[in-house]
């Protein structure tokens, strides 16, 4: 990778507000990724394989639906305001159908390998995070965690099953009220080691305090004049206020009130 590209793609993970991974001299830690202070994180000096490849790819999608025209234009009959991102324009008018990436069939092999085909080993978390992305991870990582702490409960109920199961009725009755409570133990403290676990993945991919969704470009149907947000500081359209204003008292309140009235006058009826 040319020096050019690794500088543009390090521009847009500071966009993004991307965390990296610092040198040990400086912490270690996760730090927002800043291109003043690019000495400090670790592998920096690697354009190849500072970013992962999703992380590459989210960067180029962020900098393609920052787009933006600079002045009134027209392409294809689609007209764009000056500071509208182009990108979404097309995707809703229908000149883009949508935007994906390639698949990268070495990694996906890897994957069915040590993944899909594998019924005895922990799910590779961590591949799955780095081809797919954090969201999909965390789900996976739930189902396996979900499907492990089953065990408890299962095993329990074995023994229930095993010593209790038709012998004395009052003796199952207690044993069945007994299991009960065990099952309300086990879940809030499934629900808590979950918690533990969720945060310590979302703190090493960095996605703790993710900034990406307030960032991300807002969908294109929506109208406005263009303005500065005091969120983001950037150019977004905003709806003004009387027109929401003026649908919620004239269409919205009128129409909860009729059906709340009607539904009183069907309740009187009934009851007379």
């Amino acid at each position: 990778m040319d020096a050019h590209t690794h500088r543009r793609l390090i521009k847009g993970g500071e966009e993004m507000r991307l965390v990296k991974r610092t040198k040990q001299e400086y912490g270690g830690g996760l730090r927002e990724l800043s291109h003043t202070e690019l000495a400090i994180f670790q592998g920096v000096e690697d354009g190849g394989t500072f970013f992962s490849t999703l992380e590459r790819q989210s960067i180029v999608l962020h900098l393609l639906h920052s787009l933006r025209a600079t002045q009134e234009e027209a392409v294809e009959g689609t007209t764009f305001r000056e500071g509208q991102a182009i990108i979404p324009k097309f995707q809703s008018e229908g000149l883009i159908h949508g935007i994906l990436p390639l698949h990268d069939y070495e990694k996906l092999e890897a994957l069915r390998v040590t993944w899909v085909q594998t019924f005895f080993k922990y799910q590779p978390i961590e591949a799955i995070q780095q081809y797919f992305g954090s969201k999909i991870a965390i789900y996976f990582a739930w189902l396996g965690h979900y499907t492990t702490a089953l065990t408890v409960p299962a095993f329990i109920g074995l023994i229930f099953w095993v010593f209790l199961w038709g012998r004395d009725q009052a003796l199952e009755d207690v044993g069945f009220v007994m299991f009960a409570f065990l099952n309300v133990v086990w879940a809030s403290m499934w629900l808590e080691a979950w918690k533990r676990r969720s945060a310590e993945l979302a703190y090493h991919w960095g996605t703790l305090d993710s900034h990406v969704e307030v960032f991300s470009e807002p969908r294109p149907h929506f109208t406005g004049e263009l303005r500065v947000s005091p969120v983001t500081g950037r150019l977004e359209p905003e709806y003004p206020a009387w027109r929401r204003n003026l649908i919620r008292y004239l269409v919205t309140l009128p129409l909860i009130i009729f059906s709340l009235m009607v539904v009183f006058v069907v309740m009187l009826l009934i009851l007379l």
